[in-house]
């Protein structure tokens, strides 16, 4: 009795390529999303000339005490009597560039062009979030110790930072690792219900605003 194995016979045997793929797991992106480029006008800066986006400031004007009949005395608008503006260098390159064949499309069974358009999407929103969350090194004012669990007093000494600065309270957040969101948990201020007000369990986005971690 001859054998026939799967070897013998695989030139009989077809492949089956299924129409689906198995994506790369994508990281979630953070702060890029959080970035308002195009409410200051930085999405003009795709378009060009340029390589500076200068955002002029509106300052709020002094309300100042006269007397009856007397005239007023128009004061110079902004410190030191003039306007001056936030400028965004824009000094890192990135692009994330492929070819797919003709043949290559032709004869694919996968949408390749847009499977891969679509992850050089993400690519770039990635580096530009990664490139955004160096910043925090370069604030003026820093908060507890890296590497170390962040204290309920370190949570209320950044928030008075924000409010002695009279920042916008409207959408304030933070962004925090996953390991200082889970730290975050531990701290009754955050999760008990006889600090956020809520019904069993609380919730950590009672104070502040808002927490996103990735």
């Amino acid at each position: 009795m001859a054998n026939l194995t799967v070897t013998q016979a695989a030139c009989h045997i077809p492949e089956l390529w299924s129409p689906d793929t198995r994506d790369a797991v994508e990281a979630t992106v953070v702060a890029a999303a959080r970035v308002e480029s195009e409410k200051y006008g930085l999405g003009e800066l795709k378009g060009g000339p340029g390589d500076t986006m200068n955002i002029p400031y509106i300052s709020n004007p002094t309300a100042n005490t006269k007397s009856a009949d007397t005239n007023i005395t128009p004061e110079a608008i902004g410190p030191s009597g003039a306007e001056a503006s936030q400028a965004f260098t824009v000094s890192t390159h990135q692009a994330v560039a492929f070819a797919v064949e003709n043949i290559t499309e032709v004869q694919s069974k996968t949408n390749l062009r847009q499977k891969y358009t679509s992850k050089a999407g993400y690519a770039l929103a990635a580096a530009a979030d990664t490139n955004l969350h160096t910043l925090p090194q370069s604030f003026s004012n820093i908060v507890g110790t890296l590497g170390v669990e962040p204290t309920f007093d370190n949570w209320q000494r950044a928030s008075q930072y924000l409010d002695d600065a009279n920042a916008s309270e409207d959408g304030r957040f933070i962004i925090v690792r996953p390991a200082t969101y889970y730290a975050m948990r531990k701290i009754d201020q955050f999760v008990n219900a006889d600090y956020t007000g809520g019904g069993a369990g609380g919730s950590i986005c009672a104070w502040p605003q808002e927490v996103q971690h990735g």
